[in-house]
């Protein structure tokens, strides 16, 4: 027989503690446990004690014959890496003006993963923050997202490895809109970008 048992540390206090335990026969399969969630963690796997291998469940293996009498323990323990949050924010920073500081938009990110800047101008310019919309009803943009800063005027980092607050440094902007068989385009703002404000 097969005692396969399940720990996970979800609270970060150092100490795994046992979460399920399945006892199988040569031939079954081992059934993926919930996993509970851990603040400022993803859970990415589980970890074979005795190997340190990674199992993996997506293969379905079931589990081999045993030689001899003896039962097998198998520990498997939940692994979970770190994450941070990078908070962008609506507007420019202004020293002592806390209490109106509003977050448009959040993404997790790992250790070390690069910091999507362009995915977040396109958001940022889509949900209207460089836009006005004229008496006739029309969208006008004349503005652009020249860098993202944080509260020291600092730039983003190029990598993430802690928690941030970023504030968009905004600049007037001549947005070129071209037609290209039937689509809709722009010259990046970068081009465009005319001076500061």
């Amino acid at each position: 027989m097969y005692k396969v048992n399940f720990y996970a540390d979800s609270s970060g206090s150092g100490k795994a503690d046992l979460l399920s335990t399945q006892t199988l026969s040569p031939g079954e399969y081992v059934e993926e446990p919930g996993v509970p969630d851990r603040e400022h963690f993803v859970f990415t796997g589980w970890q074979v004690e005795e190997t340190g291998d990674r199992y993996d469940f997506s293969e379905n293996p079931t589990l081999p014959a045993i030689e001899g009498e003896a039962d097998i323990t198998l520990n498997l323990y939940a692994c979970y890496e770190q994450i941070y949050y990078v908070h962008f924010m609506t507007k420019p920073h202004t020293q002592g003006d806390e209490q109106t500081k509003v977050v448009f938009h959040t993404s997790a990110y790992t250790q070390g993963e690069p910091l999507d800047l362009a995915s977040v101008n396109d958001l940022f310019l889509k949900e209207g923050y460089l836009s006005y919309v004229d008496n006739e009803g029309h969208t006008i943009t004349t503005k652009a997202v020249e860098r993202w800063i944080d509260a020291e005027g600092n730039p983003a980092p190029e990598t993430v490895s802690e928690d941030l607050e970023l504030y968009p440094v905004i600049v007037d902007a001549v947005w070129i809109y071209f037609d290209m068989n039937g689509k809709n385009a722009s010259l990046p703002p970068g081009i465009c970008s005319c001076g500061g404000s």
